[in-house]
Order: structure tokens, then sequence, then C-alpha cells
């Protein structure tokens, strides 16, 4: 058995603070405790204003304080607005952003010049910990965690999941056996991936794998389930990868489990494991709560949902209200349940054609905002159906039967013939014979149907899972198929050449691509809490600093809007981005008394990838 091999990244790192700011001084506020939220924060102003008194008031719901510098002025207590999430991309009007790069630490500094009733004032708008962010909404991919790498205090925005246990910046993959002996890591290299270039781990079963940092120390976890171990193992981190000693195993049912995914359901900043069961009466959902203990069967809660759950589980915010939902897989349908505050759900079934659904995938393949869902199943099902999203939901009257066959293992969505739309890819498998099938996207309604079918690559294989990645960062996915004869990856974008890497009948392992839940774009962004700077206070100019965690392509871009409103409306403007470190706010985007910023994290590959610990 293969230890994990020491293959690490982190020394490429550069570490910058921001240019120092032209005719400005340094105003620095202390907590008295050295773990508030706020220790410390920049104020940056300028020179050429004077006699200012300083006046500090709380402000509701934030834990975090302004501090305000005013002519023997103080504005009334500010409150704040939560707005309507928008779609997670830049305004469309704009070009995409030019990032800033460099950088290693996120902290945004933000002064704002403000006309008010009275001579202009300046104040500052700080947030750093969990409980400070928490009242924004993120894309799916992040989640706000209690880092805590650089500053006393906790708090960082960041993504949750990883496809790189190593951080060399090349993608992993991961298979296991569905009958042993072993769980693999295919570890990726710049030359590709090598039979001998792996991470072993004794199972004598397995479902489902995925990559995450659990505990925020930047080197990933392994997470299995366990299938017919009957278990979900944790293998923890170390900078070489997973180690294969002392895992953590969760065994709360005497049921095979093959599903599984993570995700912070609670948004307490701890992320939760969850896997579904079969063979157990009622069908439960578990969610492993985490917690600053770690996992334990004690802190957990079952959902049951009165059927056997079969692999695969996707989590993303179906409903658009800032709570990850989760899809599940069922065998006598699909089942979404939607989260909401203190852990509360709401469940909604939607209907398959027969018994034995199998596989699960979900992206927004019409591109109308709404995330849409593609089920697909085994032994008898020859059919895959296509659910739209919509504001009020799925339902079997929005929905596109596909005549695909078995499918063991499921599908995969990327864009695999580059022309901007997302493609679906099937691997047909279940004592059925046969290559990926794609359905390619047309651009319209009903986007996918039989005349737009390739079946790719050069075998015929019993498909048992797979996923769809730039594994060679060439600019065109590739497709990966766990299989009854190994782990194969056909290279695109022809799909005509393939590599074999060895396995012992590979079961479903590694099942969701990397990138934004919509698009699959290497992105994602997180959305302030809509700022009321007070009656008679009008955005005239600012400043924006910050100090980030970027290297190695892995960048961070703030924007900022404003408006006359609480909620974004006409008076609001759109999106403006910040140009550099330390630059003015563009004046496009300023003239409201509400304003709101959004950060938008990006990477070019698997590691690093950008984190956001506090905005000064």
């Amino acid at each position: 058995m293969a230890g994990p091999r020491s293959r690490n990244a982190e020394n490429r790192r550069q570490s910058h603070r921001p240019p120092p700011a032209s005719r400005l001084q340094t105003c620095r506020r202390r907590r008295s405790s050295p773990l508030a939220s706020d220790h410390v924060h920049w104020l940056l102003c300028s020179l050429s204003i004077s006699s200012w008194t300083a006046v500090s008031f709380p402000c509701s719901h934030w834990a975090s304080r302004w501090r305000v510098y005013l002519p023997s002025l103080t504005p009334a207590k500010t409150k704040q607005q939560r707005s309507s999430r928008s779609q997670p991309d830049i305004d469309a009007s704009s070009p995409r952003p030019r990032m800033v790069h460099s950088l290693m630490h996120t902290a945004l500094a933000v002064l704002l010049l403000a006309f008010l009733t009275a001579p202009a004032g300046v104040l500052t708008w700080t947030e750093t910990s969990p409980s400070d962010f928490a009242d924004g909404e993120w894309d799916p991919a992040l989640y706000v965690s209690h880092r805590a790498d650089l500053e006393p205090d906790s708090g960082c925005i960041e993504f949750l999941l990883s496809d790189d246990v190593d951080r060399n910046g090349c993608y992993d993959l991961v298979s296991v056996d569905e009958h042993g002996p072993r769980l693999r890591v295919h570890l990726g290299t710049d030359s590709g991936y090598f039979p001998a270039d792996t991470l072993d781990y004794s199972v004598s079963s397995g479902g489902c794998a995925i990559i995450a940092d659990l505990n925020c120390d930047r080197s990933p976890e392994l997470i299995l389930a366990g299938h017919q171990m009957r278990n979900t193992r944790i293998y923890w981190g170390t900078p070489g990868g997973p180690s294969p000693t002392n895992p953590t195993t969760l065994v709360k049912h005497n049921g095979e489990n093959e599903a599984l995914h993570v995700a912070d359901l609670d948004r307490d900043g701890y992320p939760d494991i969850i896997t579904g069961y079969c063979q157990v009466p009622s069908g439960p959902l578990t969610i492993f709560w985490g917690s600053t203990a770690g996992y334990s069967v004690s802190n957990s809660m079952d959902i049951y949902l009165e059927a056997d759950i079969v692999a695969n589980l996707e989590v993303a915010d179906f409903d658009r209200d800032g709570w990850l939902d989760v899809a599940i897989l069922k065998m006598t349908g699909a089942v979404i349940v939607y989260w909401g505050p203190g852990r509360t759900c709401r469940i909604e079934n939607l209907p398959f054609e027969s018994y034995d659904p199998h596989g699960l995938s979900v992206a927004d393949l019409d591109a109308d905002g709404w995330l849409d869902f593609v089920m697909s199943g085994i032994r008898s099902v020859q059919h895959s159906y296509v659910y739209w999203g919509s504001p009020t939901g799925f339902t079997p009257s929005r929905r596109t039967i596909l005549n695909v066959a078995p499918c063991l293992g499921g599908s995969a969505i990327s864009d695999l013939d580059g022309d901007g739309r997302l493609d679906i890819v099937f691997f047909r498998g279940f004592l059925v014979w046969d290559r990926p099938v794609v359905y390619y996207n047309t651009g319209s309604p009903p986007y996918f149907d039989e005349s737009h079918v390739e079946r790719i690559g050069p075998l015929q294989i019993e498909a048992a899972g797979g996923t769809a990645a730039d594994l060679n960062y060439d600019g065109s996915p590739d497709v990966v198929v766990h299989a009854r004869e190994g782990c194969f990856i056909f290279w695109g974008p022809d799909f005509g050449s393939y590599t074999q890497l060895p396995m012992n009948w590979s079961h479903h392992g590694s099942f969701r691509e990397p990138g934004n839940v919509y698009d699959r774009s290497p992105t994602a962004f997180y959305l302030s809490s809509i700022r009321d700077l007070g009656a008679g206070v009008q955005v005239d100019s600012g400043v924006c600093s910050w100090v980030a965690r970027e290297s190695l392509g892995a960048r961070v871009a703030i924007l900022f809007r404003s408006g006359g409103n609480p909620r974004p409306d006409s008076t609001w403007t759109q999106f403006a981005l910040v140009e550099s470190n330390g630059a003015a706010i563009p004046a496009r985007c300023l003239g409201g008394r509400y304003l709101q910023y959004k950060a938008v994290l990006s990477y070019d590959r698997s590691a690093p990838t950008p984190e956001l610990e506090a905005v000064h």
C-alpha cells in the first residue's frame, strides 16, 4: 500500500502587501481582545482633509463597527438590507474584469468620501468574521469558513471542494474498486497520468468519493462513501496527499451507501458530510454536521425519504434563497431537499419513468439563470430526463426525455465542442458495453434531441461513473470514465486518444465536474449585503485597497455598485471594476445612498484557489 507522496506547491507562493497609497495617512484601531472579529483595520484618510472628529457607533445586524470621521457630525444609526441574488456573473455590459495578481491574502479596505447634508465626511466599511460575511450571498462553490491563517480572527470566503490532493496544480482523479481491494488517487502531473503515480488505500468496497479541505489546513481530505463497507471514511490530508493511516470511520446505519457530497448546509462555517443509504427501512439521508470537534455519529441528522437512496447526490441552491439544497436519487424518483435556517427543510418529489434511477448532474443548461438537472437510470430504464428549473421550481410538464439506454455511470456536463453551450455526456453501463454518448446543446428549445448525438472514444466499455474536465489545460475538456475495465481518460477535443489506468472494476469514484455549478467556469462570486449609508448621505467618491491570497493564476476582483433605493432597481448603477489595489472606486458606479460590492474569485489551475479572509 503506497503512502502519500510529497508534492507541494506552497513554496511557489509569493506574499505582497498593498502598495503605499499616495498622500494618505493611516489610522489604526484595535479591539480590546486580540481575538475579536475585526482586530485590526486600516483607515485611509486624505491629507487634504482636516479637523475631523471620530465617532464610533454600533451597526445593527453586524458584528463589526463603523468608525466615521466627520466634521462635528454624527449620522443616524445605519441599517442594511439584503438584496435578491442576481446571476453569478459580472455585468454583461462590461468586459470581463481584469483581475488583480500577485497578492497573498485578501483584506478589502473601503474608503468612502461621502456628501452629507453638511460638509463631506469620510467613513470605512469593515467585515472580517464569519458572522460579518454570513449576511451576504455567495456562489454554491464557495463557503464562509473559520480559516484564520494570516489574522488571529477567523473568517474566510473560499472554495470548499478540491480536485488536487497534493496541490501541484494538476487535477487528481479518484477511482475505487466496487469490491476492493483499493481506493486509488491517480495523481496528475504536467506530463499526464501514469499507473505508478498513485496513492492507494485499502478498502473492500466503495462508491462516490470527493476531495475537500474539511479542517482548513490547506491539505485536502479524501472522503469516501463505503458502499458495501456500510460506512463513510475520511482520510485526513497531509502536504503530500491524504494519509492512509487512521481514517475517521462513520457508521450510522447498517445499509449500503454509495451517494456522497460535502457542503456547508447550515452556513455555520463547518463543512457537512452528506450520504444516503439503501437496504435500510425508510431510506435515510444522513448529514454528519461539521464542528470544531470534527465529525461523529452523535452529531448527525437523518431525513427519511421512504425509498433506497442511490448514486449520486448534487448540492446547489435550486430556489436561489441563499441556502444550499440537496438533489437526491431514490429508487422511486428524484427528491429535492430544500434547506433553510435552523437546519429546517422541505421536500419535493419528482417522478421517474420506472424503478431504478441512477446518476444525477446539475447545471444551467439553457442559460436562463435557473439550475436544471439530468437524471438517468439502470436495468430496464431506457430514458434520461432533463428537468428544467424555473422560479416556480421543477415539474414533469417541464422536462425533456432522451433515449439514452441504461447509464450506471450517470452523466457529466461540460462544453465538449467549444461552442459556449453546455453538453451532456452519458456513461452507459449495467450489462451494457458501449461508447460514451454526447448530446450536444443546440442553443434553442428543446436544447437536446436525437439528431445531435455522437458516440465518442474508440472503446466500448461498461461504464460505472465519470466526469469531464480540462485535465491537460489545452482548452478542451477531457472525459473520464470509470469502468469495469479500469479508469479511462478520453482526450479532447476529438476524444480519439485515451489513457487507461488500471483498476479492478472501477466504480463511481470522482463524479463531479470542476468549476461553477451554473456554467463550469473556474469562477465564483460573493455578493455583500447592501450598506445603507444613512439619510442625506450620497457616495461621491471612494478608494478600495486590499491584501489578497492570490498566486499562480488564483485571483480576486472587486466590483461596486450603488443606488437610491434599498433594493437594486432602475436607480442602481451597474457593477464597475476597481482597476487595481488602492485605486479609486469608479465614479460611474457611485452616487447613491446604498452601496454593495461583489468579489469575483477565479483560478487557472486546480490549485491554488483564491481566498478572501477579511473586508476592512
